[in-house]
C-alpha cells in the first residue's frame, strides 16, 4: 500500500477510525480539543447519541477545564432526557466561562421543560448581557420555548417573530413558527412577516412554505399554491411543499394539476401513505374510483395500519355501489381506530344500503353517542328515522342533538323537513319562520337536501321569500 493512501482518505473518517481503535483497546491517548470536537460532531450528525456522549467523557478527561465540552455534554444529556445532570454540567461551564451566552440559552430551555418559567426567563436575561449579535436570534427562540411550555402562545409567536427579524433564515425559528401560528391564528400577521422575510431570504424554502400556509388559512388558495411551488423549486426534495400545494390546488378544484404536482414529488422524495392518499383523493374527486382505490391500496401497502386508507377504499367501493366490499373496508378501518365516529357512520350507511336496518340504526346511534358534538351525525340518524317513517324518533334525536351542538340552525331545518313529512305542516312552517330569523348566513337551502319535495310547496317557498 502506498504510504500516501492514508492521507488521501477522508480525514474525518480517518480520525474516527483511529479513535474507535483506541476505544476498543481501552486507551484513548491525548487528542487535540479540535479532534475531540470533530469526533463528537460526527456522532451527533449520525444520531449516535451514546457514542457522542462517550466521546465527550473522554474529552472531559483531558480537558475538564474547557467549558465547551461541559456544554456539549449538557446538550447530549438533555437530548437523553437527563435534565438534572445536564444542568449540573451547565453550572460547571458557567464557573469556567460565564461570558458564553450558549450556557444560559440551553439552561433556559431545560428549565422551561421542567416547568421553571421564572428561572428560565432569568437565565435568558443573563444571556442577553453576554450574547453576540448573532446569538440574539437563539435567545428569542429559547424565549419562545419558555412561553410554549407555559402555553403563552401569543408571546411565543412574538419571540419567534423577533428571532426572524434578527436572522431571517434561522432554521429552528422557521420550522417552529407555523405551529404557533396555527394555535394563535395569527395568519395575516404571519403572511405579512414572511412576505418581508422573502425580501431578505428569497432562497430559503421554509419561508415560502410558511407563507403558503398562512395564505392557505386566509383562503387565498391560488397564491398559497404559488408559494408552495416556490418552496419546492428551491428544494426539489421538499416533499411537504408538494403535498400542501396539491391541497391548495384541490381547494381550487384543479385536481389534474394536483395529481401532476404529487406525481412530481414521487420523483424526488420517497412517497408515503399520506402522499398516495392525496393522489387518491384527487382521482376520487374526478370520479375515477378505480385509480383512486389503487392509490389508497398503495398507501395501505406502505403502512398496513393506515386506517384512513381502508376508509377511503371503502368510500370508492361505496360510490361504485359495491356495498359488501365497502363494508369490509370500513370494518378494517374501524378495527384500526375504534374511536372514529366517521367509520361508524360509514358502516351504518352501508348496512342501510343492504337493508340491514336494525344494524344500521345501531351504528348511527353509536356514532352520535361517540361524538355528540358532531351535528352531521345526528342529522344522518334523524334522516334514517325519517326514511323509516319513524318521525317521532327523528324529532327526538334532533332535540337531543341540540343539547350538544351549536349548529342548531342546521338541526332545525332538518326538523322542519321531518315535521312537514310527518303531516305537521303548520308546526313545520312556524319552526321554519323562527329558524329563518336566526339564520343570518341563509343556510335554508339545506332544507331541500333533507326534503327535495319542499321545493314544490308554495307555503314553504312563500315563507322563505317573505323572511328573506
Amino acid at each position: 500500500m502506498s504510504q500516501y493512501a492514508h492521507e488521501e482518505r477522508d480525514p474525518i473518517r480517518c480520525l474516527i477510525e483511529d479513535y474507535e481503535t483506541m476505544v476498543q483497546s481501552g486507551h484513548v491517548r491525548f487528542l487535540d480539543a479540535e479532534d475531540f470536537d470533530a469526533i463528537i460532531e460526527y456522532y451527533q450528525q449520525q444520531d449516535l447519541a451514546k457514542d457522542a456522549l462517550n466521546a465527550v467523557n473522554y474529552a472531559l478527561a483531558h480537558y475538564g477545564y474547557a467549558a465547551e465540552f461541559h456544554i456539549k455534554k449538557a446538550v447530549l444529556l438533555n437530548a437523553l432526557e437527563m435534565e438534572e445532570e445536564a444542568l449540573e454540567h451547565l453550572q460547571t461551564a458557567e464557573y469556567l466561562d460565564a461570558s458564553n451566552a450558549q450556557i444560559f440559552i440551553l439552561k433556559a430551555e431545560i428549565l422551561a421543560t421542567l416547568g421553571h418559567e421564572g428561572k428560565a426567563l432569568a437565565a435568558l436575561e443573563r444571556a442577553q448581557f453576554v450574547a453576540t449579535e448573532e446569538q440574539y436570534a437563539d435567545i428569542y427562540v429559547a424565549q419562545a420555548t419558555v412561553y410554549e411550555a407555559s402555553y403563552s402562545y401569543d408571546r411565543a409567536f412574538q419571540s419567534l417573530k423577533n428571532a426572524l427579524v434578527v436572522q431571517p433564515n434561522h432554521a429552528e425559528a422557521l420550522s417552529r413558527i407555523w405551529f404557533v401560528v396555527e394555535l394563535t391564528e395569527h395568519f395575516q400577521e404571519s403572511a405579512d412577516l414572511h412576505m418581508k422575510l422573502i425580501d431578505e431570504a428569497p432562497y430559503t424554502p421554509t419561508v415560502w412554505y410558511n407563507l403558503g400556509h398562512a395564505l392557505f388559512r386566509l383562503g387565498d388558495y391560488e397564491k398559497a399554491a404559488d408559494s408552495f411551488e416556490y418552496a419546492y423549486v428551491i428544494d426539489e426534495k421538499f416533499k411537504e411543499a408538494y403535498y400542501e400545494r396539491a391541497g391548495a390546488l384541490m381547494e381550487l378544484e384543479l385536481y389534474e394539476k394536483a395529481i401532476e404536482c404529487l406525481e412530481e414529488a414521487c420523483k424526488y422524495a420517497e412517497p408515503d401513505a399520506l402522499l398516495y392518499t392525496r393522489i387518491g383523493q384527487c382521482f376520487e374527486h374526478l370520479e375515477n374510483y378505480v385509480d383512486a382505490e389503487s392509490y389508497y391500496s398503495d398507501a395501505i401497502h406502505l403502512q398496513p395500519d393506515f386506517d384512513e386508507g381502508y376508509y377511503r377504499v371503502g368510500e370508492c367501493l361505496f360510490k361504485r355501489k359495491n356495498w359488501t366490499s365497502a363494508k369490509t373496508a370500513y370494518e378494517a378501518a374501524f378495527r384500526l381506530d375504534s374511536k372514529n365516529a366517521l367509520y361508524l357512520i360509514a358502516l351504518a350507511e352501508t348496512h342501510y344500503q343492504i337493508e340491514n336496518y336494525d344494524t344500521a340504526y345501531l351504528f348511527f346511534q353509536d356514532a352520535c353517542d361517540m361524538a355528540p358534538d358532531e351535528c352531521q351525525h345526528w342529522i344522518r340518524l334523524a334522516t334514517f328515522h325519517m326514511a323509516m317513517k319513524d318521525y317521532d324518533s327523528a324529532i327526538e334525536a334532533l332535540d337531543e342533538a341540540e343539547m350538544y351542538n351549536e349548529c342548531s340552525v342546521m338541526l332545525r331545518y332538518c326538523k322542519v323537513a321531518c315535521l312537514y313529512q310527518s303531516g305537521q305542516r303548520q308546526a313545520a312552517l312556524i319552526l321554519l319562520q323562527e329558524t329563518l330569523v336566526e339564520d343570518e348566513a341563509c343556510h335554508y337551502k339545506v332544507l331541500f337536501d333533507f326534503a327535495p319535495e319542499l321545493l314544490r310547496v308554495d307555503a314553504v317557498l312563500d315563507t322563505i321569500n317573505r323572511m328573506g
